[in-house]
């Protein structure tokens, strides 16, 4: 993890952001996968 944050702080705490971010929108089509 402390590579990450290395290569770019902002970098990694947006990487961390997007798949939380994404979740709600996502959360039609990960609800049909889940079903």
């Amino acid at each position: 993890m402390a590579l990450k944050p290395n290569n770019g702080g902002s970098d990694g705490v947006q990487r961390v952001k997007p798949p939380l971010a994404p979740r709600p929108d996502m959360t039609g089509p990960q609800k049909s996968e889940y079903s």
